[in-house]
């Protein structure tokens, strides 16, 4: 346990001196364990999908998916290491409409984040959206 807590510390100190101060977000090997919110902005990008998912630009299809570019980059611990991201790709539970986000919009995102696991998958991590909230909205009221 000692060991664990050491390397942490480490790993803290080390992201800290590379200019990022807030504590890594840990991320459980158990898939959907730990929920958190996030802000950002939201984009739609393309992405190269099938067949060859961008080896062969001129023939894969291109797929669209929206993306969290968070207001500044976060590390995220992940057993023994790290990964910092300032994007991260947006899985939506059906209940949530897609077709409102503003690109001037702030947004805080509240769901769980998880690895890329398939072609689909087009930034490190992916966060499973449960709930959105326009911040841009609320600070206007």
């Amino acid at each position: 346990m000692k060991t664990k807590k050491f390397f942490v510390t480490l790993l803290v100190l080390s992201v800290t001196f590379r200019g990022i101060t807030q504590e890594p977000i840990l991320l459980d090997a158990e898939e959907y364990s730990q929920k958190i919110s996030l802000q950002g902005k939201i984009i739609l990008r393309d992405f190269y999908g099938h067949p060859n998912y961008g080896e062969d630009p001129q023939r894969d299809k291109k797929e669209s998916y929206y993306c969290l570019l968070l207001d500044e980059p976060q590390n995220i611990l992940y057993e023994n290491s790290i990964i910092q991201t300032k994007e991260l790709q947006l899985i939506f539970e059906s209940h949530i409409e897609t077709t409102h986000f503003s690109s001037n919009s702030l947004y805080k995102v509240t769901g769980y984040l998880f690895l890329a696991m398939t072609g689909h998958h087009h930034t490190p991590v992916l966060m499973k959206i449960e709930n959105i909230i326009e911040l841009s909205e609320i600070l206007a009221n």
